[in-house]
């Protein structure tokens, strides 16, 4: 009897299942034995880690982004102008509260345009 034809139950060695104790793991949709490596860490897990595999989980996530795309770029959209407005409103707030290196003045605001303010927030 071979490593990847071991039942689980005897990849356990008897013991509380445990990252440390199990070898190998089979993965819940491909029904394949994978050692550990193969599997991403999920803390919540009895073993620490996710029920599918690596390859599965990437084949899931781009069958739900393919289902849900028009959601998806919305909520990705919606991130970034979020992000956006709060890197804008850091950059403004800090450079109100520290003056200029070179010349000392402190209120950037009238001296710098918005429109530029906007697209130092960009670079970032």
């Amino acid at each position: 009897m071979t490593l990847q034809t071991l039942p689980y139950r005897l990849l356990r060695r008897n013991v509380r299942a445990t990252r440390h104790t199990l070898i190998m793991k089979t993965c819940r949709d491909c029904q394949q034995l994978k050692p550990l490596a193969d599997f991403n860490k999920n803390a919540c897990k009895r073993d620490g880690l996710q029920t599918t595999c690596r390859t599965c989980q990437r084949k899931r996530s781009k069958m739900y982004y393919v289902r849900n795309r028009e959601r998806m770029v919305r909520q990705i959209i919606a991130a970034r102008t979020k992000r956006r407005r709060v890197l804008q409103a850091f950059l403004l707030d800090y450079l109100v509260s520290h003056p200029c290196v070179d010349c000392g003045e402190a209120d950037v605001t009238g001296q710098v345009p918005r429109l530029a303010i906007q697209a130092l927030a960009l670079s970032l």
